[in-house]
């Protein structure tokens, strides 16, 4: 009876792990002064804190970030030119 409720609780793990994808934001600062502080994203995946995300600088005018999310959610984000 033990390993029967371990394997229900892997596969219930499991199962939500499928409901989840990598979400990549991209910007294009290439016709932009990027001020020292960085770019930055802020949106309700984490709260609007403005200085709280900075974004990778990919060397060739873009930035981006990526996180983890729920496969059915929705964002709203604002890319900011510094925090």
């Amino acid at each position: 009876m033990k390993q029967f409720f371990s394997l229900v609780a892997v596969a219930l793990l499991g199962s939500a792990a499928w409901g989840q994808t990598m979400v990549t934001l991209t910007v294009d600062m290439t016709n932009e002064m990027v001020s020292a502080d960085g770019v930055h994203v802020a949106g309700n995946f984490q709260g609007w804190d403005p200085g709280a995300t900075p974004m990778t600088d990919n060397m060739d005018g873009t930035w981006s970030y990526s996180f983890s999310s729920d496969t059915a959610a929705t964002y709203q984000y604002k890319f900011i030119n510094g925090n």
